[in-house]
């Protein structure tokens, strides 16, 4: 048996494939430490793994809505804050891993971690693109580089990074080095379609700018439409009027219970409820919320390979209504949905990641 800790906080679609994995690695008999904001405890215990708080990680509170400066300003804070780092490498002095897990948003974690002799692997939940290209030699990217923590060297400084989500639909040129695609860690079933078709729109469970507005042209939309629908709005509060007597809103409802019966799931691009419906075999509607996550492109992925369409956050009610018709209507969508639904269901994304981390394991034993 292994003891590992795993760093990370509470960012909404980077859990579910980390839990997973921390799942697989205790399902083998490893004991894993989640060192991360209060927030997170929840989905540590969850999954019946020791949970550890990192107060330094409190200035993150993906529950409020946030301005893009403000979010800036908090993701760079995250990715090199020193008291952080100081209260991680203190917690790993006191668990003594064997092997220390960083969320790459935590990069500068990672870089400690690594600079004091742990054996380190660099967690990736969604397309390496985005971070190398578009977080890496970004703003972000920039402005952790002169707080002097580069992301790039950060990550690269690891003994492994783990790309978990599926390699074919990321954008990325290979690079060299120790880095493994696991696949999808989503989980799903071949959805049977009901008749009307169902329509599920769930947006992020982070509150993002625009975004209650967005839910009130959707349901307008789906009202229009010979559809039955149900919109999942989280915590948010709604002024939108009546609501059409084919679209039922609900708080929070579990996709595993929706998703099997859809024929499209309108979303906001985040890689987990993309992925949780490309694995039921369900197309997409994307409308990207925010412009320096990972939601552009992987909507711009899902266009790309037939398996939905993209459009502007601030569509009127007119193009999503369009845009859903033309979903239900040409059957390719479907088709291609069904198609990456098949593959992702075949791969085990947690399992792989397990099995990537314990070869790095045998091998820090075997020298």
């Amino acid at each position: 048996m292994a003891r590992f800790a795993l760093i990370t906080f509470p960012g909404g679609g980077n859990l579910p494939p980390l839990m997973r994995m921390v799942t697989e690695l205790m399902a083998r008999g490893h004991e894993v430490h989640v060192l991360a904001a209060p927030d997170v405890a929840r989905s540590a215990t969850d999954v019946g793994a020791p949970f550890v708080p990192l107060p330094e990680m409190e200035f993150w509170d993906w529950s409020v809505a946030r301005s893009v400066p403000t979010s800036l300003a908090q993701v760079v804070r995250l990715q090199s804050d020193r008291p952080l780092e100081r209260r991680v490498l203190a917690e790993l002095r006191r668990l003594r891993p064997d092997v220390v897990l960083v969320d790459c948003l935590v990069s500068g974690c990672a870089r400690s971690a690594a600079a004091v002799g742990y054996r380190t692997v660099v967690l990736f939940h969604t397309y390496l693109d985005f971070w190398t290209k578009s977080v890496g030699r970004g703003p972000v990217g920039m402005l952790t580089t002169l707080r002097g923590r580069s992301m790039l060297r950060s990550w690269a400084a690891a003994d492994l990074r783990i790309v978990m989500c599926d390699e074919m639909l990321d954008p990325s040129v290979r690079p060299s080095g120790a880095t493994v695609w696991t696949g999808s860690c989503e989980r799903g079933v071949a959805a049977e379609r009901e008749d009307p078709p169902l329509v599920v729109a769930s947006l992020s469970t982070s509150e993002l700018p625009g975004q209650a507005d967005a839910y009130r042209r959707i349901i307008a939309a789906l009202g229009t439409l010979p559809v039955r629908a149900i919109v999942t709005v989280g915590g948010a509060e709604l002024e939108h009027g009546r609501t059409p007597p084919n679209v039922e809103l609900r708080g929070f409802a579990p996709h595993a219970e929706l998703f099997p019966r859809a024929s499209l799931v309108i979303s906001h691009g985040g890689l987990s409820t993309a992925f949780r419906a490309l694995a039921h075999g369900v197309p997409l509607l994307l409308l990207p919320m925010n412009p320096l996550m990972d939601q552009p492109m992987v909507a711009r992925s899902v266009q790309s390979a037939g398996a939905g369409l993209m459009i502007r956050r601030t569509a009127t009610p007119e193009v999503i209504a369009a845009a859903t018709t033309r979903i239900l209507q040409d059957a390719s969508f479907a088709a291609t949905a069904a198609a990456i639904g098949e593959r992702l269901r075949d791969s085990d994304g947690a399992s792989r990641a397990a099995d990537a981390v314990q070869e790095l394991l045998a091998t820090t034993v075997a020298g």
